[in-house]
């Protein structure tokens, strides 16, 4: 039985993240001002065919396949190849087609084409505080309960670090996955009374690791209450982390049903893509593959290889020789 509830909740995450990049794709850059006009309310042809999922499905999808074909065991430089292999030649990219690597994400990954060691690879810099580690961190919520001994907070950093070094960049990965973690571990609870819960614990346990410098960016998060009666006008929607993580979590509980909180995130506008999948994984954990409507899943292009990385590793196996 536990075994059969992490298949299907790691099979629920994957969807959620996948759905919600690929409906976020047709409005990314758009406006929330011009979205507000002629809102996404279905899954839409851009210029993308429909169901098209984006960077951030394929590294998660590289971050899964490392873990499911190495027994749920930490190989960094073998998730790092997998992004190599992703950014030159489309591997986990629909059609094998990569049209979007965020400027840290490509700079890492060419460090390392150019052997760079990899704990030099990633964006040291506070200017390259993007959400590219955070929009592929979920698989990391199902290593680690595989192995709940493990020192989360270093292995969190350890696998944003491979292209997004920086403490606020590990900082929004470490807020999100303990919060999956929470919903993981709780089913059939109030998802706010859980986060209100959980948040306190959250700080507690970093407040040691980091500068409270970077960790004060995320005050507001920590603040559940305010945080939730926040308005639209008061939540960004671009590519920094800090806001990325907080656009994706407002979403999340200021919505009751899967549908509502990736569209809602969509129509924020900027990153739409990002801010979806980043709440989608969330909501897909929360809710089920079963809140997903149905015609979202049959237009999600590749979800043969999220069906078996997700449920059956030896099927998975064969199809990568093939």
């Amino acid at each position: 039985m536990k075994e059969a509830k992490f298949q299907t909740k790691l099979l629920d995450s994957i969807y959620g993240v996948a759905i919600g990049d690929a409906l976020g794709v047709p409005a990314e850059f758009k406006t929330r001002e011009t979205l507000a006009q002629n809102p996404v309310t279905d899954m839409l042809d851009g210029f993308m065919p429909k169901g098209t999922y984006s960077d951030d499905t394929a590294m998660t999808l590289c971050n899964l396949a490392s873990f499911v074909e190495h027994n749920w065991e930490l190989y960094p430089y073998d998730i790092m190849e997998r992004f190599l292999k992703w950014a030159d030649k489309g591997y986990m990219a629909v059609d094998g087609d990569v049209f979007d690597i965020g400027v840290t994400t490509r700079k890492a990954i060419t460090n390392f084409y150019n052997k760079v060691p990899l704990e030099e690879c990633g964006g040291k810099s506070f200017y390259e505080c993007g959400n590219g580690s955070l929009m592929r961190i979920m698989p990391v919520v199902f290593y680690l309960q595989k192995h709940p001994e493990a020192d989360k907070y270093s292995v969190i950093k350890q696998i944003s670090a491979l292209t997004h070094t920086h403490d606020v960049c590990t900082i929004g990965c470490y807020i999100y996955v303990l919060l999956c973690l929470a919903l993981f571990n709780n089913e059939n609870v109030n998802k706010h009374v859980l986060f209100k819960d959980e948040l306190p614990k959250i700080f507690n346990s970093i407040n040691n690791k980091v500068d409270k410098e970077w960790l004060d960016l995320y005050a507001r998060i920590f603040d559940i209450d305010s945080f939730i009666n926040l308005q639209v006008n008061d939540i960004k929607s671009d590519g920094y982390v800090v806001n990325t993580l907080e656009a994706a979590l407002w979403c999340f509980l200021t919505t009751e049903d899967y549908r509502s909180c990736v569209l809602k995130a969509v129509n924020l506008g900027s990153d739409t893509d990002t801010t979806a999948a980043v709440a989608g994984g969330m909501a897909g954990l929360y809710y089920g593959k079963r809140s997903i409507p149905k015609e979202w899943i049959e237009a999600l292009r590749n979800k043969d290889v999220i069906d078996e990385l997700c449920e059956e590793y030896d099927a998975y196996i064969n199809i990568a020789k093939t």
